[in-house]
C-alpha cells in the first residue's frame, strides 16, 4: 500500500476511532449510542458517495473534451492528450468502483479511498488543462 494510502486511511481509522469514544463515553443508552452511530456512519457514507459521483461526472466530461481535442490534433500532440483521455477512463472506472463499494457496504475493497481518488481527479485535471494550453502555443 503506498505512503499516502496509508497515511490517508490511518487519519480516516483515527477520525472513526475519534467519533466512536466520543459517542460511547456520552451519557447515552446503548440504544441512543447505536442509533446516533448509525447515523454518523450513514451521513459519512452520503458524503462519500456525493463526492465520488461529482468526481465521476467530471471524470465524464474531461475525458470527453480530452477525445474531442485529440480529434483535432495530429502526431504526437494527438497520442499525449489520447493518453491523457485514456487515464481519465480508467480513474472514472476505479471511481465507479468506489461508488459501487460503498453502496454494497463492501470495505474489502480498499484499493483507492475517496481523498486520493480525488487527488488523481486533480492530477489528470492539471495534465489536461496544461497539455491544451501548450497545445494552443
Amino acid at each position: 500500500m503506498a505512503k499516502g494510502k496509508k497515511f490517508g486511511l490511518g487519519l480516516l481509522i483515527g477520525a472513526v476511532a475519534g467519533t466512536v469514544a466520543g459517542i460511547l463515553t456520552a451519557p447515552k443508552s446503548g440504544k441512543e449510542t447505536r442509533r446516533d452511530l448509525k447515523k454518523k456512519a450513514d451521513e459519512a457514507k452520503g458524503a462519500a458517495e456525493r463526492k465520488l459521483k461529482d468526481a465521476h461526472k467530471e471524470l465524464a466530461k474531461l475525458s470527453d473534451d480530452a477525445k474531442a481535442q485529440a480529434t483535432k490534433l495530429k502526431g504526437k500532440a494527438k497520442k499525449e492528450m489520447e493518453e491523457l483521455a485514456k487515464k481519465a477512463d480508467e480513474l472514472k472506472e476505479k471511481v465507479k468502483a468506489a461508488i459501487t463499494s460503498i453502496k454494497s457496504g463492501d470495505d474489502d475493497s480498499d484499493d483507492a479511498t475517496v481523498d486520493q481518488l480525488l487527488k488523481d481527479l486533480k492530477a489528470i485535471q492539471q495534465k489536461i488543462t496544461t497539455k491544451a494550453k501548450e497545445l494552443k502555443k
